[in-house]
This record gives C-alpha cells, sequence and structure tokens, in this order.
C-alpha cells in the first residue's frame, strides 16, 4: 500500500534535502515533488517518513536512486516537430553566422531531447561543428542516456513524430532494433559532453549560444523559475537563443532576463 505523505512528512523530508544538498525542493510543483516521494516510499517499502530520511542521510545508492527520480522526464523524440523544424531552418543559420557556438541541454533525463538535437543538427551539416553540453543531477540518467537504447513503443512513437517533422525519411537510419530495443547510433554523441553536478548547480560553458530547457518550468513554481533562468541565462551568451516548451509561461521573468520573444509560437526567446 503506497504511503500518502502529509505535510509533516514533506516538510521533514524536504529539510532534509535542504541541509544535504541546499536546495529548496519546496519550489517545486506540489503534486509532482510528492508523488516522487510517495513512489520511492512504496519501492522500499518505507513506512515511515524518519526511516526515509535515515535512508537519504546514510545510503549513497538511495540518494543516487533519488536523483534520478527527481529529474523531469523526456517523453518523446521529436516532440513538437514544427519547433524543431525552426531551429533546423532559422535558428541554427543564424547562429552559424555568428561563428563558433555550443549548445546546453540542462537537466537531461532520458536522452531523447539530446538524440532529437544531434540528429536535426546532422541534418543540417552541423553536427561535427557545434559542441553540446548536456549536464544531469543523476549519475544513472548519464549512463542511460550513453548507452542510447529504448522500448521498441517508445521508437515507434518517436518514429511518428520525426515523420511528423519530415515526411520524406525514415528515423529507422539512425538506430537499430536488438533484443527488442530500439538501439540509437551513439556516434551522434560523439561531440556531446554529459556532465554529472550537483542539485542546484548551473556551471558556465564556452559559447554557449543555444539552451534547450523544454517543458520543465512547468514543474517549478514562480520563484524557482525565475531564480533557474537567471541562472541559466548567465551562461548564455548576447543574442543567444532561450527555448522551452510551448505550455510554458515565463513572460513576466522576461524583463528581469534581458530576454525577447523572439518566436511567439514555439515559446523561443532571444537574449538582449
Amino acid at each position: 500500500m503506497t504511503k500518502r505523505l502529509g505535510i509533516s512528512d514533506l516538510k521533514l523530508i524536504t529539510q532534509t534535502l535542504k541541509n544535504l544538498y541546499g536546495y529548496d525542493y519546496n519550489d517545486y510543483s506540489f503534486t509532482f515533488y510528492k508523488r516522487v516521494l510517495e513512489n520511492l516510499f512504496q519501492l522500499y517499502n518505507i513506512y515511515r517518513s524518519e526511516d526515509f530520511v535515515y535512508q537519504i542521510e546514510k545510503d549513497s545508492n538511495f540518494q543516487e536512486v533519488l536523483h534520478e527520480q527527481l529529474v523531469v522526464e523526456e517523453t518523446e523524440m521529436f516532440r513538437d516537430p514544427t519547433m524543431w523544424r525552426y531551429l533546423k531552418t532559422s535558428i541554427f543559420p543564424r547562429l552559424q553566422k555568428t561563428g563558433q557556438f555550443s549548445i546546453w541541454l540542462p537537466e537531461v533525463s532520458t536522452g531523447e531531447e539530446l538524440f532529437t538535437l544531434a540528429i536535426t543538427l546532422k541534418e543540417a551539416g552541423l553536427l561535427e561543428q557545434v559542441n553540446i553540453f548536456a549536464t544531469s543531477i543523476s549519475k544513472r540518467r548519464i549512463e542511460y542516456v550513453k548507452r542510447g537504447s529504448y522500448e521498441l513503443k517508445k521508437i515507434q512513437n518517436n518514429d511518428a513524430n520525426y515523420k511528423r517533422y519530415r515526411s520524406d525519411a525514415d528515423l529507422g537510419i539512425f538506430y537499430n532494433e536488438i533484443e527488442n530495443k530500439g538501439c540509437m547510433d551513439t556516434s551522434l554523441l560523439r561531440n556531446v559532453e554529459l556532465k554529472h553536478i550537483s542539485i542546484g548547480q548551473y556551471p558556465s560553458f564556452p559559447h554557449v549560444k543555444l539552451i534547450l530547457y523544454r517543458n520543465k518550468f512547468i514543474y517549478m513554481s514562480q520563484t524557482l523559475q525565475a531564480k533557474t533562468m537567471l541562472k541559466l541565462n548567465e551562461s548564455l551568451m548576447p543574442a543567444g537563443i532561450f527555448a522551452v516548451g510551448i505550455k510554458e509561461s515565463i513572460d513576466s521573468n522576461l524583463a528581469d532576463n534581458k530576454l525577447s520573444v523572439f518566436f511567439k509560437e514555439e515559446h523561443i526567446y532571444k537574449k538582449s
């Protein structure tokens, strides 16, 4: 039976995480945060929040599982196909004219967005010229991304999205079916630096002119959105591009972060 966490349980766990990592999960979506914790209670057959706290403090393996679960999941490759077409036809040529550039994907989880980016760059003839940085608080997530292996059902959904993005080609040229898995061509990640970072850390990377931070703000309070945007924006070069998901709403933070709307339909912004 799943443990239903009360306010006192959440306060105890949240304070423990803040003491350990200096990061306040009170600023995350209550529903998302509570669901993750309750799932872990069930997975580890834990019934008391005090026992859960003990696991957090003493068990490094449990800590890593917790970090893995607190990463927002990516769902599909080529999600929102029109955005990827716009990046390929409008954003990439614009950035290429400005000289060397890098792309940063903070908080990667399954790697499907990373592979989507790599394929789009390859089709644009830019994959060998662009450095890609991908970061995560979870070492397990990074290892998962490196394998590039997905259930065939997921691959079929990805393939359908790819056809909506580009009807004249097939995603199958980028993966092989091995033991009932769809295994991506990991050479696509040759120019990718996958980096494990601490919770709340936002490292500075050189020449970042595009940040993809899609469908993550919806899990944050407005306070955390503003803090996160400020940190990410510090790494973005002037005239750089900041792309978020079409379901995101960050307009109230634009002025403070020196961002202006660049392509409203896909929620793409430009740094002043």
